[in-house]
């Protein structure tokens, strides 16, 4: 074979270059219209605005909902937007209950992931616990982090509702190791030290003996009153 001659001829090379640009392109306007749709969610959560009502549509696949007002409304002044909730068919919209869920859901891992990395990074930080029960009657205890960060400013982040199959001091104490383990991940070190506190001396909460698989730079202490006082 000729050394001059191209392994693919110039016409099938400009064919696949231009499936190459419209992918590309539609990747980028994919993107930008579920960019958008989480602009919505974000909003949403951050004003604690609930999303959704009690007249959803199975048939016409529609609801008079939060979500879907908010979402025409800035639609209105989102041209890509606009195009896509008028053109795009149902199944490939990303407005669904079940699609806002998910992104509902990847909005919180990031904010966890944020909040963790702020507790990896500090000298000390401290995890509260608090027992409840839900509207469900599930039980479930409530976790946040709390630390002071390089700028001398205390730092509390919300971490999430974890559903307790049982609220004993082994159940307790395996959700808060696991929350442990998984700041000492994102920090790549086991420098952290950490300073346990439950919400009240009525809950079940774990004895040092069995936090201590957590590390051995942690403190416990059963009443988050008391956490300043840790010397």
């Amino acid at each position: 074979m000729d050394v001059d001659t191209p392994l693919i001829p110039k016409e099938e090379k400009d064919i696949y270059v231009s499936i190459s640009k419209s992918y590309e392109e539609k990747v980028k306007r994919k993107r930008e219209i579920i960019f958008r749709i989480i602009e919505i969610i974000v909003v949403l959560g951050q004003q604690n605005i609930p999303f959704r009502g009690h007249n959803w549509n199975k048939e016409k696949k529609i609801e008079d909902d939060n979500f879907s007002r908010f979402l025409r409304w800035k639609a209105d002044d989102v041209p890509i937007l606009k195009l896509h909730l008028e053109n795009a068919p149902y199944n490939v919209q990303y407005t669904s209950p079940d699609i806002q869920n998910e992104l509902i859901n990847l909005c919180g891992l990031q904010i966890k992931d944020t909040i963790i990395k702020k507790a990896s990074e500090a000298k000390w930080f401290s995890i509260m616990a608090a027992e409840s029960t839900d509207v469900g009657k599930k039980e479930q205890m409530a976790l946040c982090i709390r630390c002071v960060e390089k700028n001398a400013t205390v730092f509390e982040g919300f971490i999430g509702f974890i559903e307790m199959e049982k609220v004993d001091s082994e159940s307790i104490a395996a959700a808060i190791v696991d929350t442990v383990q998984e700041c000492r991940y994102l920090s790549g070190d086991d420098t952290g030290k950490l300073v346990i506190a439950g919400s009240n001396d009525d809950e079940p909460m774990p004895s040092d003996t069995l936090i201590e698989k957590a590390g051995k730079d942690i403190r416990f202490k059963n009443n988050v009153k008391h956490v300043g006082q840790q010397e």
